[in-house]
């Protein structure tokens, strides 16, 4: 007979520190960031804040019932010292203006996810 764990799965560990987490973005536009290039460090950062959101669609119609995936909502918000030079702003206004995708990514001290 085989033995089924029907348990809880945990991790107990220590929480990252927000202080301890950096957020970089780069635009999907290949007029501003061609393939290959770095991306951005926005300066002095305060805080930052990442939201993974889903939707669905449940309908009753003539025919039946429709229960299906909807839209999905990913964002990031940053509160950031204005630094003169610092083109982070420039991009994020410039994204939102021209419709354009920002790709980010977050390093934790020595841990660097990838963009």
């Amino acid at each position: 007979m085989v033995e089924i764990n029907n348990g809880i799965e945990f991790v107990k560990d220590t929480p990252y520190r927000g202080k301890d987490v950096w957020y970089f973005i780069q635009s999907t536009d290949p007029k501003v960031a061609p393939i290959g290039s770095p991306a951005i460090l926005p300066a002095h950062q305060e805080s930052g804040d990442t939201s993974i959101e889903g939707d669905s669609l449940d309908e009753q119609t003539k025919m039946g019932r429709i229960i299906a995936a909807s839209t999905n909502e990913d964002s990031i918000e940053l509160t950031t010292y204005m630094v003169p030079g610092d083109k982070s702003h420039e991009i994020i206004i410039d994204a939102k203006h021209e419709a354009v995708r920002l790709r980010y990514g977050a390093s934790l001290l020595t841990h660097v996810w990838p963009l």
